[in-house]
């Protein structure tokens, strides 16, 4: 029974021993293949969302590579083309900013008026007319866009945006500029990948791609409609050989033999999307991986995960240092064009403005340009409450100053020529629109010159509510208000000469014309004398056309002359009474002075019946004033204003009445005033009070 007993205890563990171990084996394959089926379903996750990373990566990276030409907007209206050498220069500094192949500017009708060279040949796109284009169509229409297409005058390929440029009085669109970049930066993204890449059309075809057999093939079979709208484009050189038959449902294609995964992705130019061609098709890895479970112990499955983990660590950090290295790269290449573009930018801290602003609110103020304007001194000092922290170089150029440090120290002081009004505005619209605040001030620079300038408004985003930091730019208008000023004043004289020889040379024409006719039957000596009279008239009328013409084509350049010299060849023509003078002084003027002079001693010496004129000069610091005098009959005190008017005259004597307002306008263009009283016994005295020279 013993014995029995022992070998019935010997087939019992044995059989015992087997099945825990087989228990044991079991349970571990199944906690392998269990465990190895929850990595494998985690791998291919990973491997969908590194798909999704990379094909994310490679868009942005286009899209980042094409939205910069969206900062020429900005860039190119700020910039100066007032002539060709300004507009060359400036073109040639955004070629250079964008790395273009060529830049040009069009008028609104799509001719080109200046272009960069295109080729080494130095040969531009000046003359041609592209107003067929559509990036010139929507730009006319003041919208930039970004489009591709290959040039119809140069043959190449490449990316075109176009911005429209505006009038800085009344916003309309005058031009539109051109940045054309080339292919070659998106090849360099494309070919930085090993993955087969390419950029597809809205047509269909393949624009650019790192594999060749790719490239201008269509997608699908094109029609003829199709092919004949492509070719009478101008713009694809397509290849007929087999269509590569992808569709927008497409996830895959075969190359060559080979079956590539395929992705499908837009990017910023509207209907272009850009194709990813991966041999790691999701099914593929999956008979793979489920094949290599079986095989696998924990331990591999352990440390191919930590490899794997690792790697991915190891890209991310790789691309994260790529992308700190370019913006690195972008933020010296903004530095150099906030520093250097012809714009004043500064930073400033306005947390005071705004806390005082709250203060107002908050006692129940509304409306803050009755306020400002009833308080003109606390206007004056809560705007003087903002500090500018940070200039670039540009204003240092416009306000006249050395250093940066130097103009911080003078904000205050440059700005005092500010006027009271334009003070109360911008209060105004700071505290109910300070999103929209945009508008014209007069600054003074070091030296006193005065600048009209245009100002915006910039709150960053974090400081909406506290205003700590404020970006203001200024554009510098003061060319464009004196040439503005120059037009209407050229505009204004060239109507006055319109209205004077067309009402004056009419009548005097027309009595010459009555006299003629009747002295066709007998002689009347009183009328030839009165047709010699209007001849005289229209004589002289020509002439203070002439006058006023010449002053109207050079309203500026003033230079300095003697007084007494002028008025000693003046007075030498008029020898019929004695005339005397008195004093000297220099004072700034020009050619017109003369004339000016003559025009009040000739209508003395004709007109008032004195029998001599006495002037005087007399000059202080900051003016000179001439008294020309004369002792006759004198001029009624409700004349004495208007006989400056256009078209005033008085008595038989009078002529067109525009030689008085033709010296009035001069003495102004001079920046001095004229104007008429009585004389010591009788007559009259015209005093002009001109800018002296000392």
């Amino acid at each position: 029974m013993r014995n029995a007993s022992k070998k019935a205890k010997k087939k019992i563990f044995p059989d015992t021993n087997f099945s825990g171990r087989n228990l044991l084996l079991s349970i571990f394959v199944v906690l392998t293949i269990f465990l190895n089926l929850l990595l494998h379903f985690y791998l291919i996750r990973n491997h969908a969302q590194r798909e999704v990373i990379h094909s994310n990566a490679l868009v942005s990276s286009i899209n980042v590579y094409l939205s910069r030409l969206e900062e020429a907007s900005i860039l190119a209206n700020t910039l100066s083309f007032s002539s060709s050498e300004q507009t060359d220069r400036a073109l040639s500094l955004i070629k250079k900013l964008y790395h273009a192949s060529v830049v040009f500017i069009m008028d609104a009708q799509g001719d080109v008026i200046a272009s960069t060279p295109y080729d080494a040949a130095g040969n531009t796109l000046k003359g041609f007319n592209y107003s067929f284009r559509d990036y010139f169509k929507k730009a006319i229409e003041g919208t930039s866009d970004l489009t591709a297409a290959v040039g119809v005058t140069t043959r190449e390929k490449g990316f075109y945006y176009s911005s429209p440029l505006v009038d800085n009085q009344d916003f309309s669109v005058t031009h539109v500029l051109v940045i054309k970049l080339p292919t070659d930066g998106i090849s360099d993204i494309l070919a930085s990948d090993t993955y087969i890449h390419a950029l597809a059309t809205p047509d269909g075809v393949i624009f650019v791609s790192n594999n060749a057999f790719l490239l201008d093939k269509p997608l699908v079979a094109l029609t003829a409609a199709q092919e004949k709208n492509l070719l009478d484009k101008g713009y694809w050189q397509l290849k007929y050989d087999s269509p590569l038959g992808i569709k927008d449902s497409s996830t895959s294609i075969i190359l060559d033999g080979t079956r590539y995964y395929l992705s499908q992705n837009p990017i910023i130019i509207p209907q272009w999307r850009l194709l990813i061609l991966s041999r790691s098709h999701p099914l593929v890895l999956t008979i793979h991986h489920l094949i290599f479970t079986l095989l696998l112990i924990l331990i591999f499955a352990i440390i191919f995960w930590y490899l794997l983990k690792s790697r991915s660590n190891f890209t991310k950090i790789r691309e994260q240092d790529a992308v700190i290295m370019q913006l690195r790269k972008n933020n010296i290449q903004y530095h150099a064009l906030i520093e250097h573009v012809p714009l004043a930018i500064w930073t400033a801290d306005f947390s005071a403005i705004k806390e005082d602003i709250n203060t107002l609110h908050a006692a129940g103020t509304t409306d803050f340009e009755t306020y400002f304007s009833t308080h003109p001194e606390e206007a004056r000092k809560l705007i003087n409450k903002g500090k500018i922290l940070d200039v670039n170089l540009y204003s240092q150029t416009l306000y006249g100053v050395n250093s940066k440090e130097h103009l911080l120290q003078n904000t205050h002081a440059l700005f005092s020529t500010q006027p009271i009004s334009s003070v109360i505005h911008q209060l105004a619209t700071i505290a109910t629109e300070p999103d929209d605040l945009s508008g014209t001030t007069i600054h003074s620079t070091i030296d006193g010159r005065e600048l009209q300038l245009e100002y915006h408004w910039i709150v960053p985003p974090g400081h909406e509510k506290d205003w700590a930091e404020i970006f203001v730019i200024l554009i510098n208008i003061t060319p464009q208000i004196a040439l503005q000023n120059e037009l209407l004043s050229s505009k204004e004289s060239l109507r006055l000469i319109n209205k004077t020889l067309r009402h004056d040379l009419i009548n005097n024409l027309s009595v010459i014309h009555s006299a003629l006719k009747m002295n066709q039957q007998s002689i009347n000596r009183s009328m030839l004398a009165e047709a010699r009279e209007k001849v005289t008239k229209s004589i002289n009328l020509l002439k203070d056309m002439r006058q006023l013409e010449s002053q109207s084509q050079n309203p500026h350049g003033l230079s300095i002359f003697e007084l007494r010299e002028v008025l000693e060849k003046v007075i030498s023509s008029h020898t019929t009474i004695p005339i005397s003078i008195r004093g000297t002084g220099e004072v700034y003027a020009d050619s017109a002075i003369y004339s000016v002079l003559d025009n009040i001693v000739s209508n003395a010496v004709k007109h008032s019946g004195t029998d001599r004129i006495d002037i005087t000069v007399d000059q202080n610091q900051n003016l000179c004033i001439v008294r020309i005098v004369d002792y006759g009959r004198g001029i009624p005190d409700e004349m004495k204003t208007a006989i400056f008017e256009e078209g005033f005259h008085y008595g038989p004597s009078g002529r067109s009445g525009i030689g008085l307002y033709i010296v009035k306008k001069t003495i102004e263009r001079y920046y001095g005033s004229v104007h008429v009283e009585d004389a010591d016994p009788r007559g009259t005295a015209v005093v002009i009070s001109l800018r002296s020279y000392k």
